[in-house]
């Protein structure tokens, strides 16, 4: 009796204390709330529990819902349920949950679906409790002493327990085969015979009292139960080995004062969550000392309600509480503890911190709040009334039995905490030094950053020592002061530089080179000695060596505005903006913000932060203090669990089944799914791939649907996984088959029938062709023998006619080399000369003519428009005329010849008649002085070269022809040579250079054709005859002739 007294009594001097604490500063948690704002069928909670899928079952008293941490989905007997209004719930296999019902109904959720159990006769009484054994049996306790086994096949069965006048309250888990059932009368132990029916019951003495409100069998420890009673608090209950032989074994390990227990719930840590009428209490257990220690309470001067009925532990380690009347909440951790005292006694705008183990000073708005909870008077609040003033505290600092306050506008004060009296402290005359940012004590010196500069007093001579732009400071707001190790000191101020003091020296360091001056309102140093300065609009400077590294909210700062900053224990940086905070990982820079969507929408005042002997952090903010706990700060690595929320069809909602078959068609598909990691649900972020559809993972996003506008016949497989807030994923991926029947003509069966089909329709067309093709070729070869006796017939006759027509052209052929003069006429007078003619046709439009006409020899070359026949009778007439110039007009002047010539080849074309020729020549003329080997020249478009000199020349002439139209006026002249021996004439038509030829298929060109020239002429000129003929051979290879070949060469002999 003295240990249970003993742990009685201790556990409620904590609980005491906890009150008195709360009273002075009541302290609250981040709790996530919801009601029937946010879907919840209704306020009253009654029951909990999470399934296979992550989703939260809220029993109320007007149906259960289902909650993934974004929406509600509420069901009730319309949706399978016996009952709307549920009392209790249980759950032993993750997808089936079973529950009772207010009337004597039960329901079971097995994988998502509901469905009522049939029961023969009507209970009519409320299920009080409800439990499922190791093989899947559900046993239920009714209020009015019935004892209902289900088995998994929904069988039930019903026994009377004959209790009397006694009501059943609960039930708990089969000890071997035995049920522990309590009533508002005792607790009894029923065994089971070997049919699994109630025989007889053994009553448990609990020393204690008989109204048993709730029975939670441990998880964890054996054979332990945790009583819950109605007038005398919490029990722990353990039953020994000798249980068989009805034996049994009490400790009495709780007692939460007089108050009544709704409900236990032991999570995995084997801490114990006590739901009361005076809030939720927290069982630490400590596992080094197999025992439980620390409790917390949370109630309505924590946030939630004093009224709580039942509460649930989820795999996230998330705490969920119903409650009766206020609705269901969430306690997602202890990272954050939030503080506020009565507004009407002390203002919540914190300003600064001093704490050690015994007493806690927290500056405020209007004055400075101490805090004493081991002493009689538990706070008191020093203000205008009491000897302060009220001012903002900005800064506190404690020198032994002294308090050093520094204050916005009013300076500094010290308060003697033995005497609690307040005294002013002179520094400078001043009025910027009044306001007071940051307090530092280094060997008795104290150090004061101020709007005036920076002032240092030696507490032992009160000597002062001030520092300003005038010593070398680049400017006198000072906001923030660290102490190096080294005893210099570090300031911040409004400047682009950190300012360093040391042995009275001033140096800097420049932190950003820009033309704006920055406010460095707070500076941090972390384990490594690298500075991190806070900001007001340039956001957060990170030195690295020399340098520092810029971070802003592009990188993910909640703002640029940052008003203090600190380091955790833990790898991180806290910077307190307006609206929240942002966490730097020290490491990789990135950024996690905690805002309004977080539970923390403060706004955190400038410098205000403290870092207390257990490593956690204090911020002052606008409206409150929050206390940061680095022990309850970890990352969350339990990853989200996915499941899929609708399936449609081309816009039609079908059932959700692992493989889906539809008929062939075409069809939209959507897939709505869901990732539930309750801790942060807007942060979970989803990756999907339908295999058959998708080349690949689609990007990561919080978007969770998929759109596939269009699938055909064929298997897909979908997945999906999701990561939560903290990157860590699912590592199975949810996944489920849609098949679409293949259409009848692309089957097997179809496709084989449809090629011996073709191949049937081939063969007969082919038959049929054959056919056809034999009675065609008949015809056709009948109508063949006649027209091939016509085509011969034809053929001879065009035979005849070609015979006749080449007859005549080589007639002509004829004709034409009688026209043209003889080479022996040329030989006798120049020896050395040749003339290479070489027509395309029989006949040829290039030809050329001389005369010797007393002393002169006249020497044409021309070239007449057209080719073969045509261009043979321009030749014939226009060398009768050439005659009849030479002879009848005795013209020697070569340009006259041409004028002449002219004339009358147009008189002789009848170039004014309609029906006239158009057609011309173009040609060179010489006229050789054979006397004296003096040259005249002229051309009507043809060029003539000079060998002369060692040099072949271009003598260009006219641009006209001979004959063509009336209208325009030509002009031709007369060029002369006085020629030497050896000198060389060279005439020639535009074939030879016109001919195509070579490897590439291009003209010789002029060009070409004078570099030939060129290379023979120190060859006798019957060899450059020959030269040209085997020349024009090579060149144009397989190719055709495109133009008369005409060239002459004269040489002075």
């Amino acid at each position: 009796m003295k240990i249970r007294a003993l742990y009685t009594i201790r556990f409620f001097f904590l609980i005491t204390v906890f009150l008195i604490l709360n009273t002075v500063h009541s302290q609250s948690y981040q709790f996530s709330k919801y009601s029937v704002e946010q879907g919840l069928p209704q306020q009253y909670i009654y029951s909990l529990n999470q399934d296979q899928n992550g989703f939260i079952w809220i029993g109320t008293g007007d149906g259960i819902s289902k909650f993934d941490g974004i929406d509600f989905q509420n069901f009730t007997i319309k949706n399978g349920l016996a009952e709307n209004f549920i009392t209790c719930s249980a759950q032993r296999q993750k997808n089936i949950i079973w529950l009772g019902h207010n009337k004597g109904g039960i329901s079971r959720i097995k994988d998502g679906k509901i469905e009522a159990v049939v029961f023969d006769t009507i209970i009519g009484s409320k299920i009080t409790g409800i439990i499922v054994d190791q093989d899947n049996y559900a046993w239920a306790t009714s209020q009015n002493g019935y004892l209902i086994r289900v088995s998994p096949k929904l069988e039930v069965k019903k026994f009377d327990l004959y209790f009397n006048k006694k009501n059943i309250t609960s039930i708990a888990g089969k000890i071997e085969a035995n049920l522990l059932i309590g009533t508002d009368d005792g607790l009894f132990l029923w065994s089971l015979n070997s049919k699994l029916e109630p025989s007889i019951p053994l009553e448990i003495n609990t020393y204690h009292s008989k109204k048993i409100n709730c029975i939670t069998a441990s998880n964890y420890l054996k054979n332990n139960f945790w009583i819950g009673t109605a007038e005398l608090g919490l029990y722990q209950l353990i039953f020994t080995a000798e249980l068989k032989n009805k034996s049994r074994s009490e400790n009495n390990a709780f007692g939460i004062g007089n108050i009544p227990i709704n409900n236990i719930e032991e999570d995995i840590n084997n801490n114990l969550w006590v739901s009361t009428n005076l809030g939720l209490f927290k069982l630490t257990y400590n596992n080094k000392e197999k025992s439980y220690g620390e409790t917390v309470q949370y109630s309505e001067e924590n946030g939630i309600s004093n009224y709580i009925n039942i509460t649930k532990v989820d795999r996230e380690g998330n705490t969920w509480i119903g409650t009766y009347g206020e609705g269901l909440a969430m306690l997602k951790d202890e990272i954050f503890v939030f503080y506020q005292h009565e507004a009407n006694e002390v203002p919540n705008d914190i300003k600064s911190f001093f704490l050690n183990d015994s007493t806690k000073w927290f500056g405020t708005s209007s004055g400075l709040l101490k805090i004493t909870p081991n002493e009689k008077v538990k706070w008191k609040y020093y203000n205008s009334k009491n000897g302060f003033k009220d001012i903002a505290v900005t800064s506190i600092l404690q020198n032994r039995d002294e308090l050093f306050i520094g204050t916005d506008g009013e300076g500094l004060f010290r308060f003697n905490s033995k005497t609690e009296k307040f005294t002013k402290e002179f520094l400078i005359t001043s009025f910027l030094a009044n306001n007071i940012h940051q307090l530092v004590i280094f060997n008795n010196n104290l150090w004061v950053a101020t709007e005036g500069g920076l002032i240092k007093k030696d507490l032992t001579t009160n000597k002062i020592e001030t520092y300003n732009t005038r010593t070398g400071l680049k400017h006198n707001s000072i906001y923030d002061i660290k102490l190096l190790k080294d005893g210099s000191v570090v300031l911040g101020s409004h400047s682009n530089y950190l300012s360093f003091i040391k042995g009275g020296e001033v140096s800097h360091l420049m932190v950003a080179d820009i033309d704006q001056l920055m406010d460095i309102v707070a500076i941090e140093i972390d384990e490594n000695n690298n500075f991190w300065l806070a900001t007001l609009g340039n956001g957060v400077f990170k030195q690295e060596a020399d340098s520092f590294v810029h971070i802003t909210s592009a990188n993910g700062l909640k703002s640029d505005y940052c008003y203090s900053i600190v380091s955790d224990n833990k790898n991180g940086i806290w910077v307190g903006h307006r609206g929240g905070l942002s966490r730097i990982s020290k490491e990789s820079l990135t950024v996690e913000v905690f805002d309004a969507k977080k539970g923390i929408s403060d706004d955190f005042n400038k410098g205000a932060t403290y870092v207390d002997l257990e490593n956690n952090i204090w911020f002052g903010t606008n409206k409150r203090t929050i206390k940061f706990n680095p022990k309850k700060f970890s990352k969350n690595i339990i990853p989200p669990v996915v499941s899929i929320k609708n399936i449609f069809i081309s816009d039609e909602k079908i059932p959700i089944q692992q493989t889906i078959t539809l008929p062939y068609s075409k069809y939209k598909l959507k897939i709505e799914f869901i990732g539930i990691s309750f801790k942060q649900p807007e942060g979970v972020k989803y990756q999907h791939f339908l295999e058959g559809y998708d080349l690949d993972w689609s990007e990561s996003s919080s978007e969770n649907t998929a759109s596939y506008p269009r699938i055909e016949d064929g298997t897909y497989t979908f997945y999906v996984k999701a990561c939560n807030n903290d990157s860590f994923c699912s590592e199975k991926t949810l996944a489920f088959t849609i098949e679409v029947a293949t259409p009848f003509w692309k089957k097997w069966w179809f496709i084989i029938c449809t090629i011996i089909g073709v191949i049937a329709i081939i063969y007969f067309f082919i038959k049929r062709r054959e056919k056809v093709q034999k009675q065609i070729q008949k015809k056709l070869e009948i109508e063949l023998d006649k027209r091939t006796i016509e085509v011969v017939k034809k053929s001879k006759e065009i035979e005849e006619k070609n015979n006749n027509i080449t007859d005549s052209i080589n007639y002509a052929l004829r004709i034409q080399k009688s026209i043209l003069p003889s080479k022996n006429l040329m030989k006798a007078h120049f020896p050395e000369s040749f003339v290479f003619y070489q027509p395309r046709d029989i006949v040829s439009g290039d030809f050329y003519w001389y005369e010797k006409i007393g002393n002169k020899f006249i020497v044409v070359c021309a070239d007449c428009t057209g080719h073969g026949v045509p261009g043979a009778f321009m030749s014939m007439i226009t060398s009768t005329l050439f005659k009849e110039i030479a002879y009848q007009y005795e013209i020697t002047d070569p340009a006259s010849f041409l004028y002449k010539l002219d004339e009358l080849l147009k008189n002789t074309l009848h170039k004014s008649d309609k029906s006239s020729v158009h057609d011309g020549l173009d040609l060179s003329i010489c006229i050789f002085d054979l006397a004296t080997n003096y040259v005249s020249f002229s051309g009507a478009y043809r060029p003539i070269l000079i060998y002369k000199n060692k040099t072949l020349e271009q003598i260009k002439t006219s641009h006209f022809s001979i004959g063509g139209d009336d209208f325009i006026e030509k002009e031709f002249i007369t060029f002369g040579e006085q020629l030497q021996k050896d000198d060389i004439v060279y005439l020639f038509t535009d074939g030879f250079p016109d001919q195509f030829g070579g490897e590439n298929g291009k003209k010789l060109y002029l060009k070409g054709f004078m570099s030939l020239i060129e290379n023979s002429v120190d060859l006798k000129m019957d060899e450059q005859h020959l030269l040209l003929l085997h020349f024009l051979k090579d060149w144009k290879g397989s190719r055709k002739q495109v133009d008369d070949v005409l060239v002459m060469g004269i040489k002075i002999s």
